[in-house]
């Protein structure tokens, strides 16, 4: 059976409630990879107009993030710390999924 596709409205909803419900998950998380897939999924869906899912695909999306010259180099770096295991890294990254730009999200490296 194929697949319908979505008119514009019912995509945006859709889109929204999934970054709805990832920013909810990276809110109550204190796991180090979870914190760091649910940015790495969230900055994806806002930058690349992409959705991915799973940690597995996370880690690979920071590979994607990397390239994007958008990006801080910064922040992927420590993102890719978080992955490591660098709790010290835990609240900063959580900030760098609400940015709903780059330039909000290079704005949280200077401010």
């Amino acid at each position: 059976v194929p697949f319908s596709l979505l008119d514009r409205k019912t995509e945006k909803k859709l889109v929204a409630h999934r970054r709805e419900g990832l920013l909810h998950r990276l809110e109550v998380s204190r796991n180090e990879e979870e914190v760091a897939s649910c940015t790495v999924l969230l900055l994806i869906q806002q930058m690349k107009n992409i959705s991915i899912y799973g940690t597995d695909l996370a880690r690979s999306g920071l590979v994607l993030l990397k390239g994007d010259k958008k990006i801080p180099a910064a922040v992927t770096e420590d993102i890719h710390n978080l992955f490591d295991g660098d709790s010290t890294l835990l609240e900063s990254v959580k900030k760098y999924a609400a940015a709903k730009n780059s330039k909000s999200l290079a704005g949280l490296l200077k401010g």
